[in-house]
């Protein structure tokens, strides 16, 4: 309904900072999120390399819904 582009002045550039990631890194992402692409998460998984990441994907779970999953918050304790 609005122009997005015109609203949202702030840029993410995570693919861009990547090489600087030197530590392990788990990306929990959300089955249906609609806030964040499928395309721009697979994008960002893909600058990693294979060794240095561990991806979950929540099923049934949106952007907003995500953190109130209960393996959301099992995921990161498991990670750390």
């Amino acid at each position: 309904m609005y122009p997005m582009s015109l609203l949202l002045k702030d840029t993410f550039d995570s693919i861009g900072r990547v090489k600087r990631v030197k530590a392990q890194t788990l990306i929990i992402a959300a089955e249906y999120d609609k806030v964040i692409g499928r395309k721009h998460t697979e994008n960002l998984i893909r600058a990693f390399s294979a060794a240095q990441i561990k991806v979950e994907i929540i099923q049934n779970a949106g952007h907003n819904t995500l953190s109130a999953d209960k393996r959301y918050s099992l995921l990161l304790r498991e990670f750390i």
